[in-house]
């Protein structure tokens, strides 16, 4: 009886543990992303906007053709924000024929691509319960945004050069 509780017990752990490492991972990718971003000048800038839209969209498409897309239903409220994204996106685009500058306009649409893919990558690979490690991650990203900034204001040196965007 307690050798098979032993084994059962095993399993549960070895399974619990890629389960907590995969949410690690998770964080972890998730806090550099939001960090990586914030400290290139918080991502306003039209070069890394479409950088960041670029792999992302290379993302979706190479998990698409690799079979990783979801085997689950996308909730209804998930996929009217990912329409309302790519009609925002779409709607966008079609301003070049009214625009003055058609280099805002094209600057806008990507930054609106940025959002629909950052929106449709979450949406395919967030699975059910994940909510904690995504947030979990985005607190440490932002944290480590805050410290970089603390350390900046006690010290004005601190970080020149070694950031994008930092001043010399």
């Amino acid at each position: 009886m307690f050798a098979h509780a032993s084994v059962e017990s095993s399993g549960a752990g070895r399974h619990g543990r890629i389960a907590n490492s995969s949410r690690r991972v998770t964080a972890g990718v998730v806090a550099a992303a939001s960090f990586g971003l914030a400290l290139d000048q918080g991502a306003f800038s039209p070069g890394v906007v479409a950088g960041s839209a670029l792999a992302i969209w290379w993302a979706l498409l190479i998990s698409v053709t690799l079979g990783d897309w979801p085997g689950r239903a996308v909730p209804r409220a998930t996929l009217a924000g990912a329409i309302g994204l790519a009609l925002l996106t779409a709607w966008t685009f079609f301003s070049f024929a009214r625009a003055s500058d058609g280099g805002r306009v094209f600057d806008a649409g990507v930054r609106d691509l940025f959002y629909l893919g950052v929106f449709v990558l979450v949406m395919i690979s967030a699975r059910r319960g994940e909510a904690r490690c995504w947030l979990d991650g985005l607190a440490i990203g932002l944290t480590a945004v805050c410290v970089v900034a603390l350390a900046s204001r006690i010290d004005p040196s601190f970080g020149t050069g070694a950031f994008p965007g930092s001043r010399e």
